[in-house]
């Protein structure tokens, strides 16, 4: 699939649909979508608009954290961006976010691999 690239400015997510009927199940359900926060975790069934690290806070939605603090995003160096791969796996990429690069892979199985 395409490479789907985002800058962030004052959103602090972005609503990516998945394409061709893939579904990634996780926490006891099947979902179509997600929302990927610039703060470098991803929730399913509807953005955390209330950000604040801690551990209570991360467990009050589905969600699947690759870094989960109050990341550094650059307006020209930072982007997130993501792909799709047919119906087997979704996989998101942080580059230049906190001045780390790392992805996160959604797998039709409901394998996340970090």
């Amino acid at each position: 699939g395409e490479v789907m690239s985002f800058r962030y400015s004052w959103n602090e997510y972005q609503h990516i649909r998945f394409a061709g009927g893939f579904r990634f199940p996780f926490a006891g359900r099947s979902h179509s979508s997600a929302y990927i926060s610039r703060e470098g975790f991803i929730t399913f069934d509807s953005e955390d608009t209330n950000y604040s690290p801690s551990l209570r806070s991360h467990f009050l939605l589905p969600r699947i954290s690759a870094l989960y603090s109050d990341l550094l995003i650059s307006d020209t160096d930072s982007v997130i961006s993501w792909k799709q791969v047919g119906t087997e796996r979704v996989t998101i990429t942080f580059q230049g976010v906190s001045d780390s690069n790392y992805q996160v892979s959604l797998l039709a199985d409901g394998t996340v691999a970090i």
